[in-house]
C-alpha cells in the first residue's frame, strides 16, 4: 500500500531516475549509465550498461527492459543483465519512456516522441511542439505528452499532435488518468 517504506542502499553514488519492474525483476537506470537490478527492490546489483549516457526513462513490456536516456540512447535488455544499444533516430535527450496500448512511446528533449512496437525499430513522430516533453500515456483513446511551459498535447493516432493547450505556464512532469479524465503534475 506504499505506506511503510524501507531505506535500500545502491552500490553507486549516481543519480537515480528510471525505474521498470517485470517478471520479479526490478530495473534501475541513472547518471554515467548506470542500471541496477533486484528482485526484491532491497538488494541491488550493478550491470554493465555499455553506455555513459545519463539513463532517465524505463520501460519494461513485451518480453523487454527499455533504458532511454540523454544523447537518443535506448538500451534494451530481456534480461535486465545484457544490454543492447537501438538507433533512436535522434540525438536529443530521450527523457521518458512507457508501454502503452501495446507499443513503447518516448518523448524528450525538443518535443521529441520517438514509437516502437518491439523496441527495436523506432519511428520519430512530428510532436509539433519545440518544448521538452517530460511524460506521455494511452487514457481513454488518446496519447497525451506533457512538458516544459505547460504543454499539453493530444492524439489520437501518434502521427497527427494537438496543442490542447493548459491551465499553467509550468512545467508538467507527469501525466495519468482514466478514459474520461487526466491529471498533470509539475512545478
Amino acid at each position: 500500500l506504499a505506506i511503510d517504506w524501507l531505506a535500500a542502499s545502491a552500490p553507486t553514488t549516481n543519480d537515480l531516475q528510471g525505474v521498470a519492474w517485470r517478471d520479479g525483476l526490478w530495473v534501475v537506470g541513472g547518471g554515467g549509465g548506470t542500471v541496477l537490478t533486484s528482485g526484491d527492490a532491497t538488494n541491488w546489483v550493478a550491470q554493465t550498461s555499455g553506455s555513459t549516457a545519463f539513463l532517465s526513462g524505463a520501460a519494461a513490456a513485451n518480453g523487454l527492459f527499455i533504458l532511454t536516456g540523454d544523447r537518443g540512447t535506448i538500451l534494451t535488455s530481456p534480461n535486465g543483465t545484457n544490454w543492447s544499444p537501438q538507433s533512436s533516430g535522434t540525438t536529443n535527450w530521450i527523457y521518458r519512456i512507457r508501454s502503452v496500448n501495446g507499443r513503447f512511446v518516448a518523448v524528450g528533449e525538443g518535443g521529441t516522441i520517438v514509437s516502437s512496437l518491439d523496441g527495436t525499430n523506432w519511428t520519430s513522430l512530428n510532436s509539433g511542439t519545440t518544448r521538452l516533453l517530460n511524460a506521455v500515456d494511452y487514457l481513454g483513446d488518446s496519447y497525451y505528452a506533457v512538458g516544459a511551459q505547460g504543454v499539453v498535447l493530444q492524439s489520437g493516432n501518434l502521427t497527427t499532435w494537438t496543442n490542447i493547450g493548459t491551465i499553467t505556464g509550468k512545467s508538467l512532469y507527469g501525466v495519468a488518468g482514466t478514459s474520461n479524465q487526466i491529471a498533470a503534475v509539475g512545478i
